[in-house]
């Protein structure tokens, strides 16, 4: 089941009993003649739906063989080739009025005519470089939902911040700004723990840079998330912010996140005159490249609520408003320009953003600078009350309110949506990776993986070879149209589905059965119900029964749809067959992405199931004309293989594809093929040829090489030809389309 005779070997068909050889099994696999369908395809023109020279009422037209000179000659001559005919004129609705075309030259509307007009002369764009993605970080190991702000987490610096990272980068989205939740034992008045060498914000800045090195990283400079008083300056006892006394520590805060390695530091408390003393005292101690990032026009707006349940920040007595801007005023933020700009600002932030468009165009229209907008917690959390209240579209009203954003001048937006408006934009761009994610059912269905190994735990506890059809009807699906879970559609009028075709008419009832109980263990929990894809659920439950079966457990990437067509005619050449050898399967894995070595670790899989002897009889009764038995088959195994296999051998007889360990999945099926025990040509290839020949020692000698590799495999072909959003459903019964 893996590669080549992989794909296309064993099954256990429903209750069907097999007398296997070696060792014994009650549910087995069986294998069927594959059946190769070659159909020429003829490149036509449909011009249309009228006769043509040929009579036929709708055939398409064919190239007459006539040079460019002979074509040129035949219209000059007034044979004029037929063509589709004037379209006729689009008829308006009964009862719309007769009235004269207005005379006007102008109508801007002939511009927005057509989905590729608009495209092009689109004023404004944004793509995830333009994204900062703002992430809370806490000393914790889990990862803590903040009920203020659906989908946002106080995230384990060491563990949940750097998968958030990891996700946030396979969608283009490298830049983050980081806001530390620290323990209130650690918070003073002056704020000291800001500047702390070892702290929460310099450990993780250390601990991201040295995993991704190339990640941008801002910082926040400011005393708050340290305050025992909540502001983001140093309260004298009469409740006035300090302002001098807090530049002096905040130049501190900002030194040591520079040495940390941060790239952007980012004064947002508002202090007077900060951005020159910190400017002085990063150049001072050798951070001339470090920039600053100045919450210039920064107002003290009533959207903070969620981003201060976030930190557990707010003031313990009074307001921000001595410091923080009057939400009323404009001209004051000029004010703020000239001096961040005279103290050496490298990029100017207006916070919040959406309210304050106006603000942000000031901004871009009076100074060269970089431009940032910070679209905060109220923002974001409105958008996404408005989505669960089915009150807005969340997804466009976040898109629309990113683009004006941009539209106003800002040049990068901080914003809680980074990582979701990411995988929008890419996936515009088909970027399957991004759109796949390990928690896309975090919100909608939280527990669905555990749902789905119960389900397929006790599937395999009833018939062990489960695993081996599980793999087995994965690797089909995949292989032919993409991870779309159309293998499991029935066949339905006259339509033919993928399932009956004779290269897959022996996938195993056990597989189909898996993902069919899993489904429905699933769609049993009311919030999950209608929520998981068929594709997603085979996918998981391939991952379970590898582990069941003693392999590796590893992540699986979600969010696949399914698809909603399956037809015979996609099977033929695209699957791997038993008699292939490596030069054929080399191109086949290819196209789909995989490398030899994902070739080799994803053949590995044939350490699990069994296979009839038809499929490899030909190997030891009539190999060539000159060679009764294939010369790379250990001849002590050939003759087992031929007491177990007579020739003309009832169909009820199965042979273990790993003759050691057919139940376990281990990396015994690569030590066979250094001893000549592969079974189908299409394994023992794989160590008869030079160039694949070392990596089969490699993963024979090093189970963990073997597993590290096939987990990477598994991922990289569970992308292939995905269907996401509109392009595919969710399945209510695996079998049928919706």
């Amino acid at each position: 089941m893996a590669s080549a005779a992989m794909l296309n070997a064993p099954c256990n068909i429903g209750a069907v009993k097999f007398e296997v050889k070696l060792k014994p099994s009650p549910n087995l696999f069986c294998a069927r003649p594959s059946v190769k369908l070659n159909r020429r395809r003829v490149l036509t023109i449909r011009a249309s739906k009228e006769g043509h020279d040929n009579g036929s009422s709708s055939g398409p037209l064919r190239k007459m063989g006539l040079t460019d000179e002979e074509c040129e000659a035949a219209v000059v001559a007034g044979n004029v080739p037929e063509a589709p005919p004037v379209p006729p004129k689009p008829v308006a609705p009964a009862g719309t009025p007769l009235v004269s075309s207005l005379p006007i030259n102008r109508r801007p509307r002939r511009n927005r005519r057509s989905s590729v007009a608009r495209a092009a002369f689109q004023e404004t764009n944004i793509s995830p470089a333009n994204l900062v993605y703002p992430l809370f970080i806490h000393e914790g190991e889990e990862d803590t939902p903040i009920g203020a702000m659906p989908g946002c987490y106080r995230l384990g610096w060491r563990h949940g911040l750097v998968e958030e990272v990891a996700k946030a980068r396979d969608v283009g989205v490298n830049s983050i700004v980081l806001f530390p939740k620290v323990p209130d034992a650690l918070k003073t008045s002056t704020g000291d723990e800001a500047y702390n060498d070892n702290g929460l914000v310099p450990r993780t800045i250390r601990l991201l840079k040295d995993k991704y090195p190339d990640l941008v990283i801002y910082t926040d400079v400011a005393l708050d998330p340290y305050s025992s008083d909540g502001h983001d300056g140093i309260v004298r006892e009469d409740g006035v912010i300090m302002n001098d006394e807090t530049v002096h520590q905040l130049c501190k805060q900002a030194v040591a996140q520079a040495r940390a390695g941060a790239d952007v530091v980012s004064p947002s408390d508002m202090m007077d005159g900060r951005v020159g003393a910190i400017r002085a005292a990063l150049d001072a101690e050798g951070f001339q490249h470090v920039s600053i990032m100045s919450y210039t026009a920064k107002y003290a707006s009533s959207f903070y609520g969620p981003f201060r349940e976030a930190l557990d920040s707010n003031p313990r007595f009074g307001d921000k408003k001595t410091y923080q801007m009057n939400p009323a005023n404009y001209r004051e933020a000029l004010v703020e320009l000239q001096a961040d700009e005279s103290e050496g600002a490298d990029i100017l932030l207006v916070k919040p953003g959406l309210p304050y468009l106006d603000i942000i165009r000031l901004l871009r229209d009076k100074s060269p600078l970089p431009i940032a907008a910070y679209q905060v917690s109220g923002e974001y959390s409105m958008i996404k009350a408005g989505g669960v209240l089915k009150m807005i579209d969340e997804e466009r009203v976040m898109m629309e309110s990113l683009m004006c954003l941009r539209r106003a001048g800002a040049d990068i937006i901080l914003t809680y949506f980074a990582l979701q408006a990411g995988r929008c934009m890419c996936g515009e761009k088909s970027c399957i990776n991004a759109q796949l994610h390990r928690d896309f059912y975090r919100n909608s269905c939280p527990n669905v993986e555990s749902i789905v190994r119960s389900a397929v735990e006790q599937k395999y506890r009833q018939t062990i070879v489960t695993a081996a059809a599980t793999l087995r009807l994965f690797f089909h699906d995949c292989f032919i149209q993409g991870c779309d879970a159309s293998i499991i559609l029935r066949s339905s009028g006259n339509n033919t589905a993928e399932k009956d075709h004779p290269d897959n008419i022996s996938l195993a009832g056990d597989g189909y059965d898996a993902v069919i109980k899993a489904k429905a263990a699933v769609d049993n929990v009311p919030a999950c119900k209608n929520k998981v894809s068929c594709a997603d659920i085979l996918a998981m439950a391939t991952r379970d029964v590898v582990a069941l079966a003693g392999g590796p457990h590893y992540a699986v990437e979600l969010g696949r749809r399914d698809g909603r067509v399956s037809s015979q005619n996609s099977v033929p050449n695209n699957l791997p067959h038993s008699e292939f050898h490596l030069k054929k399967l080399l191109p086949m894995f290819a196209s789909r992405g995989l490398s030899i070595r994902h070739l080799i670790a994803l053949s590995g899989a044939h350490t699990l199931g069994f296979s009839h002897c038809n499929q490899f009889s030909s190997r030891i009764y009539s190999f060539n004309s000159k060679r009764k038995v294939d010369p790379t088959i250990d001849s002590v195994y050939a003759k087992e293989l031929q007491e177990m296999c007579p020739q003309n051998a009832s169909p009820r007889v199965v042979i273990p594809l790993d003759p050691d360990t057919p139940q376990v999945f281990d990396n015994m099926y690569f030590k066979n093929l250094q001893r000549g025990k592969g079974l189908f040509t299409s394994d023992q290839t794989l160590y008869t040829k030079r160039g694949s020949r070392n990596i089969v020692n490699l993963f024979a000698s090093n189970k963990t090489a073997f597993e590290r590799v096939f987990i990477a495999a598994m991922t990289k072909l569970g992308r292939f030809g995905v269907k996401t959003g509109n392009l595919g459903e969710i399945r209510k019964d695996c079998a049928v389309v919706n």
